[in-house]
């Protein structure tokens, strides 16, 4: 599979070609047919760095890294308020994943600066031909705000995670077992069924 950032190998960008100028929607389509490229990179990154050697956490990680990718596309799209409270509430959970899988809080935060790059380099070096400099610009600005809400939930996430372990554990790491790994999938899943309802009513 072809790595998605520009500068080692060329995304296949088709660019939006209606009106004068590309508008957000528009590129927040274009951002949407680039997810599955960046959620592949975002995951691989991840299991490279931190080494995770068990499968049913690596699946874990790639359902939730593809679902978090997903929502990407709505830091530039009219549904963005509605849809970044699920945003904010996934990190939060992922912080909580990250803790139990033994990251320190500046890892877990390195972990979401991987897809920040990734997409930034995206906007600026493969975005839609048409779309002009200061909505490139500006669209940026909101998917890096969007990206930091999701940093400061994770860290949220990564202490309340690593406090609640000290409580219930005596001190002693809870690890990712498999009925925890269960537990953050059904809060995931719930996540996705409350996007879909969102879709549903919008």
């Amino acid at each position: 599979m072809r790595d998605p950032l520009p500068g080692t190998a060329r995304i296949d960008a088709r660019p939006v070609t209606t009106g004068s100028e590309t508008s957000p929607n528009q590129l927040s389509d274009w951002l949407a047919s680039h997810t599955d490229r960046l959620a592949e990179y975002w995951y691989r990154e991840v299991v490279r760095r931190s080494a995770v050697s068990d499968p049913a956490l690596r699946g874990l990680l790639r359902d939730f890294i593809g679902f978090l990718t997903t929502l990407v596309p709505s830091s530039v799209r009219s549904d963005r308020p509605q849809v970044i409270e699920v945003w904010n509430d996934a990190s939060t959970l992922y912080g909580s994943l990250g803790a139990l899988r033994g990251l320190a809080a500046g890892e877990v935060v390195e972990e979401f600066q991987i897809v920040r790059d990734a997409l930034l380099r995206l906007v600026f070096t493969e975005g839609p031909e048409l779309i002009g400099n200061e909505l490139k610009l500006r669209e940026a600005l909101r998917i890096n705000r969007f990206l930091d809400s999701g940093v400061t939930q994770a860290s949220v996430g990564h202490t309340d995670a690593l406090f609640f372990q000290l409580l219930e554990s005596n001190g002693v790491p809870v690890g990712t077992g498999p009925e925890l790994l269960e537990e953050i999938r059904t809060q995931l899943d719930g996540f996705r069924r409350e996007v879909e309802s969102l879709a549903t009513s919008s």
